[in-house]
């Protein structure tokens, strides 16, 4: 017998390893120690075929080895205790709301959710404190936006999953995206503005050729108020579906 440190004495094992004066075993070899080693709870025993440390969790035989690969699992939790939250915050992290799903909680509220098929549901409107997972199933995302410039060459100052601009004339572009849309069946938002303080005519930007509309391009029109064709140097929109 020897002391490793003061009130806790061990002994080597006949194999390889070391137990300690309340029971608790340290020892490696090669393979699992599940059904091989026998120990008590809070032995630990490291695999030498692959680096793997086991702890001994349960029981008083050679059962209830758990690996620490197994250990950091994160409990499923709920919205008011997460399974991983935050030092000193313990109703805001991530948690299970069901199997193949991801939730996001703040004070004890789920915010954000993430489905079994990656979509992302806004589940929590934080200003009303109306929960609307029965009646809100998207968070209705934009699929993409662009700033560009629709004179001379049209040319993007800043854009998201919009690779290009087409000069179909004046006033007229085709945009195409990057990522395609699961269908046609996609809204857009687009305004035009000058640079003038007070524009000479208003001006209107809409869509146009709808029926050749793609998952990855649409094309818009500029207009003035007296409908004629107008290249503006500021075009803006977004996409969502």
């Amino acid at each position: 017998m020897f002391g490793f440190w003061k009130g806790t004495k061990a002994k080597l094992l006949p194999s390889t390893g070391i137990e300690f004066s309340d029971g608790r075993i340290k020892t490696y070899a090669s393979g699992s120690p599940e059904g091989v080693i026998t120990a008590t709870v809070g032995s630990e025993y490291t695999d030498t075929s692959s680096g793997i440390l086991y702890q001994k969790r349960s029981g008083s035989g050679n059962t209830g080895w758990v690996s620490t690969v197994a250990l950091t699992e994160m409990a499923t939790g709920s919205m008011s205790a997460p399974g991983l939250p935050f030092v000193g915050d313990a109703n805001t992290g991530i948690f299970q709301p069901n199997v193949n799903r991801l939730g996001i909680t703040t004070d004890g509220q789920e915010r954000f959710m993430v489905d079994e098929n990656g979509r992302l549901y806004n589940v929590y409107d934080s200003d009303q404190g109306t929960n609307y997972r029965t009646t809100l199933h998207s968070g209705w995302l934009a699929r993409g936006w662009f700033n560009f410039n629709g004179t001379g060459t049209p040319a993007f100052r800043a854009a998201g999953n919009f690779t290009s601009i087409a000069d179909n004339g004046t006033g007229a572009y085709s945009l195409n995206m990057l990522a395609s849309l699961p269908d046609t069946n996609y809204g857009v938002v687009v305004f035009s503005s000058e640079n003038a303080t007070v524009p000479t005519l208003p001006q209107r930007c809409s869509g146009y050729d709808y029926g050749n509309w793609t998952t990855s391009q649409f094309k818009i029109y500029n207009t003035r108020e007296d409908n004629s064709a107008f290249d503006s140097v500021a075009i803006m929109g977004a996409v969502f579906r």
